[in-house]
Order: structure tokens, then C-alpha cells, then sequence
């Protein structure tokens, strides 16, 4: 287990790193915000905040992305990331746990024992969130996430954090105004809002755009429509599988992603995968994302196909309604549970217009207002503020 100093210096050396080769990537590539040591308040004489991050699971999905960015991109002189509590028996996944800095310990736990690692605990996801902290002494912070069809209807997590705020005077976050909206009248104002952010360092391929494609049989003559995230009925991917029959023979899909449901057809043109660690290789690949959920909150495959320059279908549910509301263009949208032939009508437009300003736009909004970087430094003005 490492010191406390070196998780410090082994932050420091990986904050250096990105930055230096962000730095040296060609002129298409996405530029992250300015260094962190500009905005950084002055260090505690005490040393960072020690935090603690408790979570129902550690699969693949968009709430242990937002994790993995927030253990890398704190501010060491304020806060550091000791370890990350999964409550939930057997749901510790490697991949999850490989995006994670080493010095993050992970530990597999039915309870958040207050053992002195830590200062502050963030949650998210618990339902028995009240339960779970009510032993705690130090100070508590939980995240909400999700945003769902009903924007008037509020979930038990909602419920489970208003009800903690009250009790214990915990600090509650949003990921957007949506979430916040969603909370009763007299906790709305109290309510933080700190967009995700997704890592500039992850979008980055690190192998040829064309042995990849062979590898699945494709040339470069083969236009490749990719989604990225759980199989699961909200996020209905068998949308994308239908509308790729409406599409000319030269395109393909590659899905990538654990499968929590039977998908009702393939077809032979659709390439099926796994979760994948470096998911820049397949953004590399890719000449559209494609992400036909019936909602989503912050979605980090969006995110992260913004940061690297690949045009993104998605469904005009309420959040993407309120990022086009906020910037403008961002993505081609499409009503929620598209037909076919309209999705297929939208990748290809996607595909024709990947080269103008809307994909242009949505990676400069993206690299200014949604990247890790800036995540990291108002969560650690956060933590900073609460500890």
C-alpha cells in the first residue's frame, strides 16, 4: 500500500504525463483546459483531504468512469482519492477496477468502516443511503446521477438523499440542473451542480485505426457506426441492430458493452464485444456514435465522443434537449424509440457531416466544460469546502 506521499507524487506524475501529451497531439485532437496549478487555491498546511468514494458496484457503466475520473483528477495539493468501497457482494469487475490510479485501494466491503484512511465519504447509488452513513462522524457528500423519462418523477434515490441531507446535513451534487430540479422544493437550492467530466487521456487511440478494423474483418472502405455502454432495455440497442439493415452494405456496427439482455436479433453486419479497457481504440474506429437511450443523465460514451471528434445520434430525451438548449448543436437527435429507417437517416447524416462545425462545437464545449480536468478542480474546491 502506498504512503499518502506517494499517492501524492504518483498523481502529480500522472496529471505531468497527460498534460505533456495532450500537449504534443496533433491539431484535431481535443485540448483539455489549462493546467490545473492556474486555478488551484493554496494548499492545506494540513495536506489534502482524504477521500473515501462508497459505491453499490464497480462494473462498467458511466457512474464508474465518473469514478475512475475523479481518482485521477482531483487536485492532490486538496484532495486524493485513498479508496473506493464496493457495498455490494460480488460486483467488483477488473476492467472497472483497471481504470483506477494504483494508489486507489479497492475494497471489497457489506459496510463504510470509519477506519481513519479517509475524511470524507462521497455515495452514490444507495438506496439505504440514510442507513449506511449513520455511524459515519466525518462529513458526507452524495452524487445523483440519474435523470429518467419522467422529469416530475422523483426517485428513491432522491428520496434516500433528501432525506440524508436532512438527517445528517449531507451535501448533495447533481450532474445537471435536470437532477436538480428533481429534488423537493426546499432542498432544490442546496442542491450543487458539477457537470461529469470525462478523461481527455481515455479518448486517445493507441493503435491503427486500420489493423483494428481488419481485426473485425472490415477495410477501410467500411463506414463503422459504434455504440458504447451496457445492453440493458433503457439503453435499446436493438434500435441501432434494426436500423443498420437500412443502411448500404458498406456499414457495420460494433457494440461494445457487458449484456444484462437477450438482444431479440443480429445481423451480419453487426459486431458484438465485450466491455474494453482502452476505449479510444474504438472511438479510432469509429465514424458515428450512435446512442439511442430513452434517457440518460450525463452519458459519458456521448461525453467522450464529443472530446474526440466523432459525430454522435442520440434521442432527444430531456437532457439532450437541454444541452442543445444551453450550446446549440451538438449531436443529430432523433425521437426516442426511433424507427429504423429514421435512425439509419440520421447516422448517415451524421456521417456526411462529420467534418463540419457541429462536431467541431460539441468538442469545444466539450473540452471546456466536460472534461476531467475541470471536474476535478470544482470537485476539489468541493471537498475542500465540506472537510
Amino acid at each position: 500500500m502506498l504512503s499518502l506521499e506517494q499517492r501524492r507524487a504518483a498523481r502529480k506524475a500522472f496529471s505531468q504525463q497527460i498534460r505533456q501529451e495532450d500537449h504534443q497531439r496533433q491539431s484535431e485532437a481535443v485540448t483539455i483546459s489549462p493546467p490545473l496549478a492556474e486555478d488551484r487555491r493554496v494548499a492545506s498546511p494540513r495536506g489534502p483531504v482524504r477521500v473515501a468514494i462508497a459505491t453499490p458496484v464497480l462494473y462498467v457503466g458511466g457512474a464508474e468512469q465518473w469514478i475512475a475520473s475523479l481518482c485521477h483528477w482531483l487536485d492532490p495539493d486538496r484532495a486524493v482519492v485513498t479508496k473506493v468501497i464496493v457495498l455490494f457482494p460480488n460486483a467488483i469487475n477488473d476492467v472497472a477496477v483497471s481504470w483506477l490510479p494504483r494508489w486507489v485501494e479497492v475494497v471489497d466491503s457489506r459496510t463504510i468502516e470509519q477506519d481513519g484512511s479517509f475524511d470524507v465519504v462521497i455515495t452514490w447509488g444507495l438506496l439505504d443511503l440514510v442507513e449506511r452513513i449513520s455511524h459515519l462522524t466525518c462529513p458526507t457528500i452524495d452524487v445523483q446521477h440519474g435523470v429518467f423519462m419522467h422529469e416530475t418523477w422523483q426517485s428513491p434515490l432522491v428520496k434516500a438523499a433528501t432525506r440524508a441531507h436532512e438527517l445528517f446535513g449531507t451535501t448533495i451534487v447533481g450532474v445537471n440542473e435536470a437532477v436538480r430540479n428533481n429534488f423537493p422544493e426546499h432542498v432544490r437550492d442546496q442542491v450543487k451542480i458539477i457537470p461529469n467530466g470525462s478523461d481527455p487521456g481515455r479518448v486517445y487511440p493507441l493503435v491503427d485505426r486500420d489493423e483494428l478494423r481488419a481485426s473485425l474483418g472490415l477495410t477501410s472502405e467500411h463506414k463503422v457506426v459504434v455504440y458504447i455502454g451496457r445492453i440493458a432495455v433503457e439503453k435499446n440497442v436493438q434500435a441501432l441492430i434494426d436500423a443498420v439493415e437500412h443502411l448500404d452494405e458498406s456499414w457495420h456496427a460494433v457494440i461494445i458493452g457487458p449484456q444484462y439482455v437477450p438482444l431479440e436479433r443480429l445481423g451480419p453486419r453487426v459486431h458484438l464485444l465485450p466491455a474494453q479497457r482502452r476505449i479510444g481504440n474504438w472511438l479510432g474506429i469509429a465514424d458515428v456514435l450512435c446512442h439511442p437511450s430513452d434517457y440518460e443523465s450525463h452519458c459519458f460514451s456521448i461525453n467522450e465522443a464529443w472530446l474526440a471528434g466523432v459525430p454522435v445520434v442520440s434521442c432527444d430525451y430531456l437532457v439532450n434537449r437541454l444541452f442543445e438548449e444551453r450550446h446549440g448543436p451538438m449531436m443529430w437527435l432523433v425521437p426516442t424509440r426511433p424507427e429504423p429507417a429514421r435512425l439509419a437517416a440520421a447516422i448517415a447524416a451524421a456521417y456526411e457531416g462529420r467534418k463540419n462545425a457541429r462536431v467541431t462545437h460539441a468538442r469545444d464545449v466539450a473540452s471546456r466544460e466536460y472534461a476531467a480536468p475541470v471536474m476535478g478542480r470544482k470537485w476539489s474546491d468541493l471537498v475542500a469546502t465540506v472537510a
